[in-house]
């Protein structure tokens, strides 16, 4: 039994998925699931039911899997105790360069209270692969817009993002004060995207269709030329959101749901204490946050 096994198997529950959890784990699929199978038989028993959506876990791969996580956070644990000696490894924040680069500065401004002679170092990342560096530690948090998390991260919301419709002037619902998501059923949506993944995933009912695009000159263009409409931000969350802002758009606020920039960490990686106190600190409203 190798780490890298157990490593796999975690990844493959949290994700229910060999296809994601190679991405995450920067492998072939292949190597993903040789690598279960290679526990499998090392243990003689099936681990998983590979179903035509999703993996599942067997009744074997319940008992086992606490005690493969636990495995693989203490060796997490130890890596970054030891990379910690030296007293100068820098808390490496990590931010899809999509979004304002000042949106870190509160967690820059309490980490010094959290993590003593920590220095703290923003990287911008692309939008698809922070869940990967997070778990590899090349980064130690994410700030980001909502994202699907493994069972041992902690997310905590440190800004509400405003989220609006982009028009143009002669669109039927450039009249509107505010939207709801039922007002944005049949009508022609624009959504910006890093590699085809959109940034943001809204449940929005049913939409007459959903356009990606990775250039959001293009989007603006649609917007005007086709009488499309687009789910943006402002300015301050992203900064190339500003090309709504001229006279030929109106920007339509929608009032639900709440967006939320967040601040996503694994505790294993930076220490349950440092962890806790950094959850409190950036929201104390909330209650105490503990990975399942």
């Amino acid at each position: 039994m190798e780490l890298h096994q157990l490593r796999y198997l975690v990844l493959a529950v949290d994700e229910r998925s060999f296809s994601r959890a190679a991405e995450i784990a920067h492998v072939s699929v292949s190597a993903v699931s040789r690598g279960v199978q290679q526990l499998e038989k090392t243990l003689g028993v099936a681990l998983l039911v590979r179903g035509k959506a999703e993996l599942t876990l067997t009744q074997e791969g319940e008992r086992l899997l606490p005690h493969a996580r636990a495995v693989v956070d203490r060796i997490d644990r130890m890596r970054s105790s030891v990379r910690d000696m030296s007293g100068a490894r820098p808390f490496v924040i990590g931010i899809p360069s999509v979004l304002n680069p000042s949106l870190p500065d509160r967690v820059v401004e309490i980490l010094p209270s959290v993590l003593p002679g920590r220095p703290a170092v923003v990287r911008m990342i692309r939008f698809s692969e922070q869940r990967s560096l997070l778990v590899s530690g090349a980064i130690d948090l994410a700030v980001s817009f909502a994202a699907p998390l493994g069972t041992d991260e902690i997310a905590v919301p440190i800004q509400e993002v405003p989220s609006y419709l982009a028009v143009a002037r002669d669109h039927p619902l450039a009249g509107r004060s505010s939207l709801d998501l039922g007002d944005l059923r049949g009508q022609r949506l624009c959504l910006l995207t890093e590699g085809g993944r959109p940034y943001r995933e809204p449940s929005m009912g049913s939409p007459g269709h959903l356009h990606y695009d990775d250039d959001i000159s293009r989007i603006a263009a649609r917007v005007l030329l086709e009488s499309a409409a687009a789910l943006v931000t402002t300015p301050d969350i992203v900064p190339t959101a500003r090309v709504f802002s001229g006279p030929e758009f109106v920007r339509v606020p929608i009032t639900a749901p709440v967006a939320s920039i967040v601040a996503t960490w694994r505790p294993a990686m930076i220490g349950a204490g440092p962890s806790t106190r950094l959850a409190a600190m950036l929201d104390p409203a909330a209650p105490e946050r503990v990975p399942a």
